[in-house]
């Protein structure tokens, strides 16, 4: 796959997370206490309560530095 923002090839793989699932905050929504992400977060990936690896998959530019996901 192209990149649509500078046209070089970008790699296709996958974000791995740590322990708990991935998910997207949205600049104005806040931490609770600081750590967890707000109810209506974005949930990227399958939670880590199962015994896997969160992990989200999309291609990476490392020409431009841009990462263009599907969740």
């Amino acid at each position: 796959m192209n990149c649509p923002y500078c046209n070089h090839m970008m790699v296709y793989g996958e974000i791995l997370g740590d322990r708990y699932a991935l998910k997207w905050k949205d600049e104005n929504q806040k931490l609770i206490m600081g750590i967890f992400a707000p109810s209506d977060s974005i949930i990227l990936s399958d939670s880590a309560f199962s015994f896997t690896r969160p992990t989200i998959k999309g291609y990476i530019c490392k020409t431009c530095r841009k990462i263009i996901l599907d969740y």
